[in-house]
């Protein structure tokens, strides 16, 4: 018997391991080409990008953590069931039950794992990346400005002739029509510098052109070098909303007066689908176990088993959030939602036990 656990706990626990690092790799890095306008255009070095999409690592253990645990039983199973091995088990003495126990283990090891991520990291994980992406995309870079084309922000024109790496700029052009007099700057040269935390293009040999709206007659004065402000392109400093998956599960549950009805609602559902959501792991192996264990040999295949899997995961997963996010029209939705929860862990793991739910019921009522 611990011969067979150990040898199902490393099968099942190196190769879900093994997957969700591959997974977790490849999604996050498909998730992070939403961002690389940070290099491109915020002037964010690689080391800062590749520190903010980092944050996003912890939510995708969460959901793809239990998904590929899920997979690794499937194949396995059906591994085991086409090499004989369950056969070989089940001949030694081996119930439903004692071949499930290793997985059933790692289950709750995985379950743990989740549920500390859920509540402890994920929070503070996304409010601190939340907080450095609206501080890069609210900061202005000369990196914005291409060369050879005129750059339109917030109301001013502004084209660059050449630049080079030195930061030095030939051939300024700036048009501004903010306020009630527009007005146009050029100069030979230029460059950027921050000047007590605000952002300055240094102007140097050129001439300021403007007209007059009374008289109608351009007015033009030279300088040697002129501080232009570009806090004036910026984009305005924006409050940023904390969204609920920021906030901890204590703050979602807490009573607010000052937030409306269907704000509250959204933050209560919000909390209990970050509690219960790391406990699916528990059903989606539930459902595969019963599907590749209590099954017959069959020389056909046992395909249809393993989507007919899938499906009642999907299906399980798909109801449960929709209990969860119906708790603003229905009240009651919450405690339908862990009641089903209840009622399929129930089931599945009484069939798992191969007893008999009527039967159960009679013994606990003598």
């Amino acid at each position: 018997m611990l011969l067979v656990s150990r040898y199902i706990f490393k099968k099942l626990s190196y190769a879900t391991f093994l997957l969700t690092s591959i997974l977790v790799i490849a999604v996050w890095l498909t998730q992070s080409l939403r961002f690389l306008d940070m290099i491109v255009n915020r002037n964010v070095s690689l080391k800062g990008y590749f520190y903010l999409v980092g944050f996003l690592i912890p939510d995708l253990l969460v959901v793809i953590l239990p998904i590929c645990l899920f997979i690794s039983v499937l194949f396995f199973f059906h591994k085991f069931q086409t090499d004989h091995e369950l056969t070989i088990w089940r001949s030694t003495g081996l119930s439903h039950m004692q071949i499930a126990s290793p997985v059933l283990f790692l289950t709750a090891l995985i379950v743990a794992l989740t549920f500390i991520i859920n509540v402890y990291i994920l929070p503070p994980s996304f409010k601190q990346f939340k907080d450095m992406e609206h501080q890069v995309r609210q900061q202005f870079s000369g990196a914005m400005l291409n060369e050879g084309r005129f750059n339109t922000i917030h109301g001013a024109t502004i084209y660059i002739k050449q630049r080079y790496r030195s930061g030095r700029m030939e051939g300024l052009f700036l048009y501004n029509t903010k306020g009630n007099k527009p007005y146009s700057l050029f100069a030979k040269e230029g460059r950027m510098t921050t000047i007590d935390g605000h952002l300055f293009l240094i102007l140097s040999h050129g001439f300021r052109q403007e007209r007059d709206p009374k008289t109608g007659k351009l007015q033009e004065l030279t300088f040697e070098t002129l501080n232009y402000d570009l806090s004036d392109l910026t984009q305005k400093k924006e409050t940023r909303h904390i969204r609920p998956y920021e906030k901890s599960i204590t703050e979602l549950l807490t009573l607010d007066d000052t937030l409306d009805q269907n704000t509250q609602t959204r933050y209560t559902a919000a909390a209990h689908v970050r509690i219960l959501q790391p406990f699916f792991a528990f059903i989606y192996v539930l459902i595969g176990l019963n599907f590749m264990l209590t099954s017959q040999f069959s020389r056909r295949g046992r395909q249809i088993l393993v989507f007919a899997s899938f499906v009642c995961g999907f299906l399980f997963h798909a109801l449960m959030i929709a209990c969860l996010q119906f708790n603003h029209t229905f009240q009651e939705a919450i405690v339908t939602a862990y009641g089903f929860y209840i009622l399929c862990f129930s089931a599945l793991l009484f069939r798992l036990y191969d007893i008999k739910i009527l039967d159960f019921l009679r013994k606990v009522k003598k």
